[in-house]
């Protein structure tokens, strides 16, 4: 920013404009008038200078402001990292944005339900100039990894505040960092022929960057606290899928596919997270059902089936003392009620049921039925979805069987075979009860239409 010199300045005004006219020649007027109309253009261009300097700043006041206001709502880092560099690129007139995160603990890849590690955003001028997202990734346009590891060798940066440097007049590098750590990088370029970066603008990044590194710290603190309780929760789904190993893996499948329900239903990201923790806890009462009746291999008995019937408001009662649990308690509870009415254990129908509750028995009802269980081989996923659409309206909300059956439909090759190879079991199970074996009296047909129609008649078996 240009300084004024005011004694200068305000010295030679007074000379020109107050010397006496005893003083002055007639020759010395045109002099003096010259001398006036320089000061005053040197003050009105200290002036414009200064004028442009404080809306600049005010400029840059506004970004923080405004970033601060919209970074504090978010809850997931890319959102945060695209947010960061579209504001920048506004003020500071992009032509191109990087953000890479530094390398993060391996997420769990262990369940069909996980979302993965945040990937490298890259951002550009679209047609209508802004600078938006570009999913075909460019490379920066240096080398950031000899970089970082010369700046270490040399001198190396403290990592308690975010750091700005110019690699190139119009091109800038600056440093994430939060909890002593450098949590990514972000890269910086104007148009070739852009004006060149100032110091007061790499301020202003340094400022943003740091804003950013404590939002990014708190999210990946959030995301690491939320992580530890999944695990904890699923090893206690997975002990309790060890009382059954014909069930193993079915929460987190029921879990999966109600999320995939939600999404159809354009549910929000964190109704979706509610959905996958009713998934995976929707069962957590079978822990205490007697392991026979969980693995019996035949029908139930009506005792034995009125003790399984428990286990949604067993459930219930092992999650209502934890008060983070409260938005999940509904779907747990009403996981079993069927949309006329039938089901239990309040013979709810219809909206009567909680939401959650009527998505969780969708797909609930689907994994049973393409699950092997101990009293019969699993079903065919073409046999299961026309299940699905038969009790469309009576066991099942219509509306939420007519999305799953379209999501279930746009799953790619991969995702839906290990859907159903983990639901299926050991092959050689499945053979075993799928053998058929005509001990019975009379002319009951064993043909495989047959066996498909005895399936069906215990489909809905809560085990």
């Amino acid at each position: 920013m240009s300084t004024v010199n005011t004694s200068t300045t305000s010295d030679e005004i007074r000379q020109a404009s107050f010397a006496g006219p005893s003083s002055i020649a007639p020759a010395d007027s045109t002099v003096n008038d010259a001398a006036l109309r320089a000061a005053l253009t040197r003050v009105n261009e200290e002036n414009a200078g200064m004028t442009d300097e404080l809306l600049r700043c005010y400029g840059q006041l506004h970004l923080v402001f405004g970033v601060a206001k919209k970074a504090a709502d978010l809850r997931d880092a890319e959102a945060v990292a695209v947010t960061l560099l579209r504001d920048l690129g506004a003020l500071l007139e992009l032509e191109q944005a990087w953000f890479l995160p530094e390398p993060d603990e391996p997420a769990n890849t262990d369940s069909v339900t996980d979302s993965g590690n945040i990937v490298p955003v890259y951002l550009t001028r679209n047609a209508e100039g802004e600078l938006a997202r570009n999913e075909q990734w460019v490379s920066p346009p240096c080398d950031l990894a000899s970089l970082s590891a010369r700046d270490e060798a040399t001198s190396p940066l403290p990592l308690d505040r975010a750091h700005v440097w110019a690699l190139h007049p119009r091109l800038l590098v600056g440093s994430i960092v939060g909890g002593g750590e450098r949590l990514g990088t972000m890269v910086l370029q104007r148009p070739e022929r852009g004006n060149e970066f100032v110091s007061s603008e790499m301020l202003l990044v340094e400022s943003v960057l740091g804003f950013g590194g404590h939002v990014l710290l708190n999210i990946r603190l959030f995301d690491t606290l939320k992580r530890m309780s999944v695990e904890v929760v699923r090893a206690l789904v997975n002990a309790i899928d060890q009382k059954d190993h014909y069930t193993c893996g079915h929460s987190e499948r029921v879990g999966f596919y109600a999320c995939l329900i939600g999404r159809e239903l354009n549910l929000s990201a964190r109704d979706i997270e509610i959905l996958e923790w009713v998934g995976l806890l929707h069962d957590v009462g079978k822990i205490g059902v007697r392991d026979e009746i969980l693995s019996k291999p035949g029908k139930l008995t009506d005792e034995e089936f009125a003790e399984i019937k428990r286990h949604p408001c067993m459930s219930y009662d092992v999650l209502r003392p934890i008060a983070s649990f409260g938005k999940i308690l509904g779907g747990v509870h009403f996981h079993h009620e069927n949309h006329d009415g039938t089901g239990y254990p309040a013979g709810l129908e219809g909206e009567k049921i909680p939401l959650f509750g009527r998505i969780i028995h969708v797909a609930d009802v689907f994994d049973a039925l393409t699950s092997s269980r101990s009293y019969r081989a699993a079903f065919t996923w073409e046999e299961a979805t026309k299940i699905i659409e038969a009790e469309a309206g009576t066991k099942l909300d219509p509306i939420l069987a007519a999305c799953f059956l379209k999501a279930i439909g746009e799953l790619d090759a991969e995702t839906r075979a290990t859907l159903q190879r983990t639901g299926r079991g050991e092959d050689a199970v499945v053979a075993v009860l799928d053998e058929p074996k005509d001990t019975r009296s009379g002319n009951e047909s064993h043909s495989p239409a047959a066996k498909r129609a005895a399936r069906c008649r215990h489909h809905s078996d809560p085990r």
